[in-house]
């Protein structure tokens, strides 16, 4: 399996879905503030990229979309807050 690449904006998203709760689902445009600030132009453009990389995945609502982690990408987020930290 070839390792998977993951952005500096990717990682940033990752972040803040910790920082909300990585174990529940958040809307997306929640993600705009968090632990680190994105701007709100670049959270839809980076979800589809996680989306299609298979680290989260998007449910449609009445009140809009939420997003939640993936075995997948729950298994990233672990690695790299573990890179943080070090």
């Amino acid at each position: 399996m070839a390792k998977l690449k993951i952005s500096a904006l990717e990682k940033a998203v990752m972040a803040n879905i910790q920082y909300f709760g990585s174990n529940q689902s958040i809307p997306q445009n929640i993600l705009t503030s968090g632990r680190t600030s994105i701007k709100s132009n670049q959270v839809g453009a980076v979800v589809n990229n996680m989306v299609s990389k298979g680290l989260i995945v998007r449910q449609k609502d009445l009140f809009g979309t939420n997003i939640s982690l993936t075995r997948s990408g729950k298994i990233q987020i672990t690695k790299i807050m573990r890179s943080f930290v070090a």
